[in-house]
């Protein structure tokens, strides 16, 4: 895996989990042939432990990387797999809340949102994957990309039923606890500032609404014969418990330009003004120092390097430099950062030989 180092100390031992991870044998079969479905799994472990490490901004040392375009493609089948899973925990969510032991009601919470960080964090490492298989012409990029959006589409979906307020009521009953605020307190930029509906306020908003309206039933309860407040006192309590409070102690990233999703790819890319001719390149909303980047030339016919330009002038986002033989602009994200940081997507100025060249819809992938 190539090296990838940040300065963030493990607290809690996800570091650990991706060399366990990257240990299992199942990897094996990555080299040796089609891998089976368990082999996916440890894939899709691998994108799970190198996310925590990304959002939390971990150095794991040698064992830190990127996922080859291979992994990363079965890592996504395995992770769709449990998508589904997610789904039904959702959808089952009301019933299994009512069905837990009293006392136990915060954990069958806490196991879903688990599962949907873990999604989130692989979103990380999976377009890290899939913004270094662009950058080096990885012939499986397409397919990369391809699954990558369709397992985002399918994320969605379970967000939209993850944020119906019934269910967002259930959630917020995690206000105050060890995991939510472990979470929000280990994340590191950009992920700090693009946090997911679950760490961006959203449940605590919630939880202090239904504080309000407990507190006014209490009221109303106190003015109700002893036998009818009891009762209905144990059904607001059955349906709104105050976890414990426990004191406890976010980088190549692309990063989240939702708080739903991890959107991993941002790509910037222009036309010329003949059409014949369009430039690429992957951006980081995170900036990672001495990060270096490629900018890209195809022809518009056939979608392969155009060559031909070669040795042409290019002035991008305020750096001039050439084309090399293969029609590439490689640029450090260093020159260029607070540049395209000051201007939004859509008018960062591309120019090849003195030509300004159209500027495309951003592309968010």
């Amino acid at each position: 895996m190539t090296t990838f180092r940040s300065l963030r100390e493990d607290l809690y031992g996800y570091v650990d989990q991706l060399r366990e991870a990257l240990a299992d044998p199942a990897l094996n079969e990555f080299q040796t042939g089609t891998p089976s479905p368990e082999a996916k799994q440890a894939a899709a472990n691998v994108a799970v432990a190198l996310g925590y490490c990304r959002v939390f901004g971990l150095d794991a040392g040698e064992d830190d990387g990127t996922l080859p375009p291979l992994e990363a493609i079965a890592a996504i089948e395995a992770l769709e797999e449990r998508l589904s899973e997610l789904a039904e925990a959702v959808e089952t969510l009301p019933q299994r809340w009512d069905d837990a032991p009293v006392g136990e009601e915060d954990a069958v919470c806490a196991d879903l949102l688990e599962q949907r960080m873990d999604l989130w964090v692989a979103m990380a490492a999976l377009g890290e994957a899939a913004c270094e298989a662009f950058i080096d012409a990885d012939p499986l990029w397409e397919t990369l990309h391809d699954k990558l959006q369709g397992l985002a589409e399918k994320i969605e979906v379970v967000d939209r039923q993850m944020q119906q307020r019934e269910i967002l009521e259930l959630l917020s009953t995690l206000v105050g606890t060890e995991l939510l605020n472990n979470w929000r307190q280990l994340l590191v930029e950009p992920y700090r500032s693009f946090a997911p509906y679950w760490l961006d306020g959203t449940l605590e908003e919630i939880d202090e609404e239904l504080q309000k309206r407990f507190e006014q039933k209490s009221a109303w309860l106190s003015r109700l014969p002893p036998r009818r407040a009891g009762a209905a006192a144990a059904r607001e309590q059955a349906a709104r418990r105050t976890a414990e409070i426990i004191l406890a102690t976010r980088a190549l990233s692309v990063a989240a330009e939702t708080s739903n999703l991890v959107e991993p790819l941002a790509m910037l890319s222009w036309r010329s003004p003949d059409r014949q001719y369009y430039a690429a390149t992957l951006w980081p909303s995170c900036h990672k120092r001495g990060q270096e980047l490629k900018l890209r030339v195809f022809r518009t016919q056939d979608n392969q390097p155009a060559t031909e330009l070669a040795g042409a002038a290019v002035e991008f986002a305020g750096v001039q430099s050439q084309l090399t033989p293969n029609a590439e602009m490689p640029y450090k994200v260093d020159d260029v950062y607070e540049f395209v940081k000051a201007h939004s997507p859509g008018t960062v100025p591309l120019q090849i030989n003195g030509i300004p060249w159209e500027v495309e819809e951003p592309d968010t992938r």
